[in-house]
């Protein structure tokens, strides 16, 4: 008894000889000394100050007066259970409008479903809601069904800024004192607010500036009063709330109390879904870079095995000469100039060897020609130095001009070592063997890469064993007679 006439002598010192230092103390304040010191005044101080707000969305959602005190009063039930919790006291005026908003849906939905049976029994009409219907015509009381809705969508970055300057009836800088930032940032915050729940009204079939908009709470939504038997009750609950549950029961009434718990019992269950929902992401993202690290791991180091050459009895050859070191197989690649046509055909260009015969009589010599031929792309395989393929595709970017490649004709396997010496970025055409049987020399000996020196008509050079012997390179000048100068 002496404890709770202290609490009241304490509550009128606040309100007689304090007014401007207890405005002056933020929320979180409030809510410390509250928990700690049990100061039924510093929560009275709470529901006074955010009474009008949250009694004003309860209304505006709950047609009938008695269901929307039971939402106040279930509301700061919510708080008194959880405010040792709350990420931000100094911003409790926007938690208190989303636990008000969320609580008067409850009891919305709770009472539509009384009324139900009600009327399943009594087939009664609801007379109040028809005088109700008949009295809403105006711009205030078509905004009501629909401000919460679009409100409490709204980020929290600009749902604060109204629920504080148009609900509250706060001042931008009492709001930017609250928020912890500049005035200048709470008014720009606040255009915007205005303007983005214009524009959703507006959707919603309620055209309003935001100017107008502005007003209109000004005038309407921060107006809600607060009988004093609901605050003493809800006060002298907060104050018994250490004894226990029981103790805050006995204060209000069983509606209230499984209001309250309900509310409570839905925002854990959406803590339990955003818990589960962040650990599923996690698990996810987890697994996702396990599998990325060992798809990495797994991949070869070389783009190409390396194949050793192999002996007649399986056995890796092995050059005695230079221990590991081996020697390329097959046809020795030659080096040609290669471009593309304005046809969109691939030109080779080789120098090869030749016959030719400079004077009547004399012995057939061999020469050095350049010799142009042109390929369909269809025809050519390209590879780089590491025996990669190359798409085709890309052959008229690399070949805008004639460049230096290498050469091999015939379809057959390319062995990397031929490659070992040369820079990267050098490309390797497979071309076609020509049409015609092909001489001695196309395995690979003079003219590598397949170019066979062409043999003579038969008789001009002596055959042993089947193949000419050819008689030794000659430069054409020195095959070529003196010509006589003319003077």
């Amino acid at each position: 008894m002496a404890t709770s006439q202290i609490n009241g002598v304490m509550r009128h010192l606040r309100r007689v000889l304090r007014p401007r230092e207890i405005e002056r103390t933020t929320d979180g304040k409030l809510l410390t000394d509250f928990l700690r010191h049990r100061d039924e005044g510093a929560f009275e101080t709470i529901v006074r100050r955010h009474g009008g707000l949250v009694m004003g969305v309860c209304r505006r959602v709950l047609a009938n007066t008695h269901d929307a005190e039971d939402a106040f009063q279930a509301t700061f039930l919510v708080l008194i259970r959880k405010a040792s919790s709350l990420a931000s006291p100094d911003l409790l005026a926007n938690w208190l409008y989303g636990v008000a908003y969320n609580t008067a849906l409850k009891a919305r939905a709770w009472t539509a479903k009384r009324r139900r049976r009600e009327q399943h029994l009594t087939h009664l009409p609801d007379t109040e809601a028809a005088e109700r219907n008949a009295d809403e015509r105006d711009l205030w009381n078509d905004l009501q069904p629909l401000l919460d809705q679009e409100l409490s969508r709204l980020p929290d970055k600009y749902r604060v800024p109204i629920v504080l300057c148009d609900l509250e009836g706060k001042s931008r800088r009492q709001a930017a004192q609250r928020i912890g930032c500049p005035e200048g940032t709470v008014s720009g915050r606040l255009a915007r607010a205005r303007a983005m729940l214009a524009k959703r009204l507006t959707r919603r079939g309620l055209a309003l500036a935001g100017g107008s908009l502005a007003f209109v709470l000004a005038e309407n939504a921060s107006a809600a009063s607060v009988p004093s038997s609901v605050v003493i009750t809800i006060v002298k609950a907060a104050g018994l709330h250490a004894a226990g549950q029981a103790a805050t029961a006995s204060m209000v009434s069983t509606k209230v109390a499984a209001l309250a718990e309900g509310v409570l019992k839905s925002m854990m269950l959406t803590k339990c879904k955003i818990a589960t929902a962040v650990l599923f992401i996690a698990a996810a993202l987890g697994f996702s870079g396990h599998g990325f690290l060992q798809a990495l791991a797994d991949e070869p180091t070389q783009p190409i095995a390396k194949q050793e050459p192999q002996e007649p009895n399986g056995k890796p050859a092995q050059d005695d000469d230079v221990g590991k070191l081996t020697l390329p197989q097959g046809p020795m690649p030659t080096q040609a100039l290669v471009s593309l046509d304005d046809a969109g055909q691939l030109v080779v260009r080789t120098r090869e060897a030749a016959y030719k015969q400079f004077a009547q009589g004399q012995q057939l010599m061999v020469v050095d020609e350049i010799k142009t031929r042109q390929y369909k792309l269809g025809e050519v395989q390209v590879f780089d130095v590491r025996v990669e393929p190359i798409d085709p595709k890309q052959l008229p970017k690399m070949l805008a001009k004639e460049v230096a490649a290498l050469i091999i004709r015939g379809r057959q396997p390319l062995d990397p070592l031929h490659f070992r010496l040369h820079k990267e970025g050098t490309l390797v055409f497979v071309i076609p063997l020509p049409p015609g049987p092909a001489p001695p020399a196309a395995a690979g000996g003079f003219g590598g890469g397949g170019f066979a020196v062409p043999l003579p008509p038969a008789g001009a050079v002596p055959v042993r064993n089947g193949v000419p012997v050819l008689p030794p390179p000659v430069a054409p000048q020195q095959a070529l007679p003196s010509a006589p100068q003319r003077r």
